[in-house]
């Protein structure tokens, strides 16, 4: 390894670094304010590195990792995701009398398994990857302990995890069995030259592994676990999930199952009917949901069908469709998940739809950015979650996959229902009991990371050309 090598590598450095740091403090101060400070510093160090890896990629750093435009993109999108989480988490656990600060050491560990995510190109990074954030996954979501619904959250979790890495590497060793590689590129490079790749037992090991990943972004028909999960998870641990989890492993499928794509039509179709089930199958479980954390973990299944789309159809535009959405997802999911943690406290949450009635006449700020949140998951014009849409319908129409797009089209039209009926409760005329009611201070922290999520959402639905701009010039 050369200082070429470790300059490309210096976002995953730092991450390293900085939970090294953070662990040795919380050993010594027991302060959750600190372990915050620390993790933000840490993210904010880390992102701000990834420009200087750019003119260098890309680059085979190691084995394992790769430097180039679209692990920069994917990175960048998990660490500020994962800045916007630990000051969401920050505001919800501020009162807990039990010393909170491992949570940032968690949350820390977490996105530096996400950020080896996307930055993989080896069956080892990916497994290593995504076992340092999995695991870290079931210590946050179990984190509140005191509370039955996250235990049992993070056992369901745990079990479910545990079974979904063995199916993983069991495809992974099928894999290897017949070709003998565990490198991306050299399995893309097999599989376009047919022989040994187009056997049962590869056949096999990618259907494994597709199974596995399809787990990991809770895609019908693996999405049972994900209701229960999310809404036994404390609601900044739920935006973590729902947005950074799924951000890196979305990375990893743009690397390695879209070249497949390209040169097996059974992979597409498969991918296909992934796409068309989860789009249905997440909107009706969210159709009629009344627990708000329960309809998002619905909708959240419909994202991931409607991000699958452009990876079943492949084509020139494809990559940039689903980086694009997949930023536009995570903004709108941490909006949401956001004003929730806002709302709420380790104590108790307010995820009941009946809650929410009124609530713009207590909170009219907090529910316009709440709502703001909820049009872009809908796909309302001047919103960014539009804008994706948008570029996914293009990359469909242009790939002639008709019944996807009619799919999509239709399993839209279903959500707006959903998120209006959220919006609607908000704006609804209050009982004077409740309009006078006392609510907790929204603290700083809390306000400034939905203000920029809001601003970021409506700037980059108003004018997404700059921002489909980087994309390209990235993600291509």
């Amino acid at each position: 390894m050369t200082w070429q090598h470790v300059h490309a590598l210096a976002p995953l450095l730092a991450l390293f670094a900085g939970i090294t740091l953070t662990l040795l403090v919380c050993a010594v101060v027991r302060s959750l304010a600190a372990s915050f400070v620390l993790a933000l510093a840490t993210l904010a160090c880390s992102f701000a590195l990834i420009p200087a890896t750019l003119p260098v990629e890309p680059l085979q750093a190691t084995a394992l990792l790769v430097v180039d435009g679209a692990g920069a993109f994917f990175m960048g999108v998990v660490l500020l995701s994962a800045a916007g989480v630990a000051s969401l988490s920050f505001v919800y656990f501020r009162f807990e009398v039990d010393a909170p600060d491992e949570l940032m050491l968690m949350l820390l560990c977490a996105t530096l398994g996400g950020s080896v995510l996307a930055a993989s190109s080896h069956f080892a990074s990916l497994l290593l990857g995504l076992e340092i954030l999995t695991v870290s996954l079931y210590g946050m979501i179990g984190f509140s302990r005191h509370r039955d619904t996250a235990v049992e959250a993070a056992t369901k979790y745990l079990v479910l995890g545990a079974a979904s890495t063995a199916v993983l590497a069991f495809g992974v060793g099928l894999v290897y069995f017949e070709l003998g590689r565990l490198d991306f590129e050299g399995i893309r490079d097999a599989m376009s030259g047919g022989g040994a790749a187009s056997g049962a037992i590869v056949q096999a090991g990618l259907g494994l592994i597709v199974s596995a990943v399809a787990f990991k972004l809770a895609l019908v028909p693996f999405h049972a676990w994900t209701p229960d999960v999310y809404q036994g998870a404390p609601a900044p641990v739920t935006a973590f999930l729902a947005a950074v989890s799924k951000v890196a492993v979305v990375a990893v499928a743009v690397r390695l199952i879209l070249p497949i794509v390209g040169e097996n039509t059974a992979a597409g179709s498969g991918l296909s009917l992934l796409a068309a089930a989860s789009m249905i199958g997440g909107n009706l479980l969210a159709l009629r949901q009344d627990n708000v954390k329960r309809m998002l973990a619905g909708s959240s299944i419909a994202h991931l069908g409607y991000l699958l789309v452009p990876l079943a159809l492949g084509g020139p535009m494809a990559r940039e469709a689903v980086a694009f959405y997949a930023a536009a997802y995570a903004l709108a999911s941490l909006g949401a998940f956001g004003s929730l943690s806002v709302l709420s406290g380790a104590g108790r949450e307010m995820e009941w739809l009946a809650e929410w009635k009124g609530l713009f006449w207590r909170r009219p700020v907090l529910s316009a950015m709440l709502a703001t949140s909820l049009m872009s998951l809908a796909g309302i014009p001047l919103t960014v979650g539009f804008a994706g849409k948008l570029f996914v319908f293009a990359v469909g129409i242009r790939a002639n996959g008709w019944v996807l797009v009619f799919v999509l089209a239709l399993s839209s039209l279903l959500g707006v229902y959903y998120y209006l009926r959220v919006v609607v409760a908000l704006y609804s005329p209050a009982e004077v009991a409740d309009a006078r009611r006392p609510t907790s201070p929204v603290f700083l922290p809390g306000t400034a990371t939905l203000a920029a999520l809001s601003l970021v959402n409506l700037a980059a639905g108003v004018w997404p050309a700059p921002f489909i701009s980087l994309v390209r010039t990235l993600v291509s």
